[in-house]
């Protein structure tokens, strides 16, 4: 009842010495025989009794693969979008998942008849391009600087970390297509927000499309007495714009924030209570001054002048414990407030809403660079959607922090957040006025001013404010010449 492509043909052994002896017959896509071969004389031998291999073919489940992705097993392309591999040789298999947003590569073993899941989690790449160690001096400290940013680079979890140790990079280095010494002169015009020359722009561009990445990183030494300082310096597809930090590599809690600061965390969404408070002198606890209209405070019938003596059945001292213990919630989960007014209490369970998060134009404790890769994978992974017009509103923002006014209006124009409390459409025509002023076009400005005028709800930072309106009212007197 065998196949004649399950039956071993007759084979020759050269010279088997004698003695016992185990021959193992494989075939790829089959399971493996043990032969116990016994050999009294030391010669020559032919197998001639058929050796039966049996099929060993299981499957492949990718979880979590975009429908326009690509598929690599063992560096053969498979179907684009298919996330199911049925039917394949056991064994094991390197799987690799390229998209716009990020790529995955993981290993995995398929077994006889079973059914192998893997969650993919694409990550977009992060290029480090190496450092600049000219006038470094001794090996020693190279090598102390060499140990100490490959701790930091370590510490990056939301980003896939491309150094010399691949293959494609490693080329560029060693072609001068790329090399960190082209970078001193960025780190010579000192401040946090620099700008690459057009010809390092483009090295830098086409060494980033080479190697499907968004964001690179390279470190220039800084000469100085005080420890090992470096210029950090990261730049991303989407212009020749820098953020520049300035670190010490010795400093075993800059290596900690820098790894922070490179590994953005983009979340696109936060929880939404909608009150303002303050503390008093006269009692423990948040008086609320102000409660949002469409609120989830305000469906559950949350009034001023109350008083949030606790919530989940906490004492708060303040209102900074009132927004740490909504932070810790996700949108959609219960907020039980205990509050007091005029001698009475009473306890309101809360769904907590959501309100888009919103970049601060100027920190120093974000890359503006890390902060874009991660948005623009973000608006890549959920398109049509809310998640992907958030996303591409803090693109803009973040371009607008390099007062890239004309870049950041082609991202401003393609989002459309409707009316609704607090971040809205207003909030974007609020941004795009901004961009179209600060480039001199008073005609342009004005209109997007105005437009925004018309969502009376319009928020900056949060949906709890603060208002547009105010702010907007004035400048569009200051356009128009009005007292």
């Amino acid at each position: 009842g065998l196949r004649a492509d399950q039956v071993s043909a007759e084979f020759p052994i050269p010279y088997v010495e004698m003695g016992s002896h185990q021959l193992s017959v494989r075939m790829e896509c089959f399971t493996s025989s043990q032969l116990l071969l016994e050999v009294s004389v030391a010669e020559d031998l032919r197998l001639k009794d058929p050796v039966a291999l049996a099929p060993s073919r299981g499957n492949l489940l990718l979880q979590g693969v975009p429908l326009d992705a690509q598929v690599w097993l063992n560096g053969e392309e498979r179907s684009r979008g298919s996330n199911r591999f049925d039917d394949l040789c056991s064994g094991e298999y390197r799987v690799e998942v390229r998209h716009a947003g990020g790529s995955f590569v993981a290993d995995a073993v398929v077994s006889k008849d079973l059914t192998t899941e893997l969650e993919v989690e694409l990550l977009p790449a992060l290029v480090f391009a190496g450092a600049d160690m000219s006038g470094l001096g001794d090996s020693d400290r190279r090598e102390r600087a060499e140990s100490r940013m490959a701790e930091m680079f370590a510490a990056i979890e939301r980003f896939r970390i491309v150094d010399d140790s691949d293959e494609k990079l490693s080329e560029l280095l060693a072609a001068g297509e790329l090399s960190p010494g082209d970078f001193a002169a960025v780190a010579a015009q000192g401040g946090e927000r620099g700008q690459l020359p057009g010809e390092l722009y483009r090295k830098v561009t086409n060494a980033l499309q080479a190697l499907d990445s968004k964001l690179m990183a390279t470190l220039v030494y800084k000469e100085s007495r005080l420890g090992l300082q470096f210029h950090l310096h990261v730049f991303s597809d989407k212009g020749p714009y820098a953020d520049t930090f300035l670190i010490d590599l010795d400093d075993p809690s800059q290596l900690e924030r820098t790894a922070a600061l490179l590994d953005f965390g983009f979340s696109p969404k936060s929880s939404w209570l909608g009150i303002k408070a303050v503390d008093t002198r006269m009692r423990e606890g948040a008086v609320v001054i102000d409660v949002q209209a469409g609120s989830p405070a305000a469906d559950a019938g949350v009034a001023t002048g109350e008083a949030i003596a606790a919530v989940d059945g906490n004492p708060v001292g303040g209102y900074r414990d009132v927004m740490e213990a909504i932070r810790l919630k996700e949108p959609g989960e219960q907020l039980e407030l205990t509050l007091e007014k005029e001698g009475e209490s009473s306890v309101k369970s809360i769904t907590l809403g959501s309100s888009p998060t919103l970049l601060p134009l100027f920190s120093r404790s974000i890359s503006y660079n890390a902060a874009m890769a991660a948005m623009s994978l973000a608006a890549t992974m959920n398109p049509r959607s809310d998640i992907e017009q958030i996303s591409l509103l803090n693109v803009g923002l973040a371009l607008i922090h390099f007062n890239a006014w004309e870049d950041a209006i082609t991202y401003l124009r393609r989002v459309d957040l409707g009316d609704r409390p607090g971040i809205n459409q207003g909030t974007v025509e609020y941004y795009l006025g901004l961009c179209y002023e600060s480039l001199g076009y008073r005609v342009e400005a004005l209109e997007h001013y105005r437009a925004a005028l018309e969502y009376e709800s319009a928020t900056l930072e949060s949906n709890d404010g603060p208002l547009i309106a105010p702010r907007i009212t004035q400048k569009v007197k200051q356009l128009e010449g009005t007292p």
